[in-house]
């Protein structure tokens, strides 16, 4: 659903209830329908604006939507979008982070564990809606999509001496993340 901007919705339709005899069988819990603009003239261009109260994860919209005349009978609806948006970050070091780091392992970062939402560096989308009507009950209809993200995030902490899946074949001064005992066929590259 976030793949389609939502300048290029006309309307959503919830239907709460089972609907499997007109959506198929997939459909037993409800079905929301994504009504796509149909419009054959005129534009819509639309910016916005934010940040959090805390004074980070600003975020800046852009989107427009233009739709042109094939012919009497036919439409082309196309949606654009452009987003970028900062990090958010109410994180505090984890305890056995702070131990890690205090036993003199530098490569520990302060907070280990981001809690909030990622940088998103940019989001390109664009949508295409088209139809056309040949008349006789006869029409051509065709919808399409192009979009690409960016974002730069934390991952899920995990403290290498107390987690399954870290071992060591020296002592403990180098971690590995596979086991590599003689004859089990696992390799894996050293990581200090």
């Amino acid at each position: 659903m976030s793949s389609i901007p939502s300048i290029a919705l006309k309307q959503v339709e919830v239907l709460r209830d089972g609907a499997a005899a007109q959506y198929g069988s997939d459909a037993i819990a409800g079905v929301m329908n994504f009504i796509l603009r149909t419009d054959s003239d005129g534009a819509e261009v639309e910016a916005k604006y934010g940040q959090f109260y805390e004074g980070d994860g600003t975020s800046y919209q852009v989107a427009g939507n233009f739709g042109l005349g094939l012919g009497e009978n036919g439409f082309a609806n196309i949606s654009l979008e452009y987003r970028q948006a900062g990090a958010t970050s109410r994180s505090v070091q984890r305890s056995d982070a702070a131990a890690l780091a205090a036993a003199g392992n530098t490569a520990i970062p302060n907070p280990a564990q981001i809690w909030g939402q990622p940088e998103l560096k940019s989001d390109y989308k664009a949508f295409v809606n088209a139809g056309f009507d040949l008349g006789n009950g006869r029409s051509i209809y065709a919808f399409g999509n192009y979009g690409t993200r960016e974002t730069d995030g934390g991952f899920y902490y995990r403290n290498p001496n107390t987690r399954g899946g870290v071992f060591s074949n020296d002592g403990g001064v180098t971690r590995l993340v596979a086991d590599t005992t003689p004859g089990t066929g696992t390799t894996c590259p050293v990581i200090r």
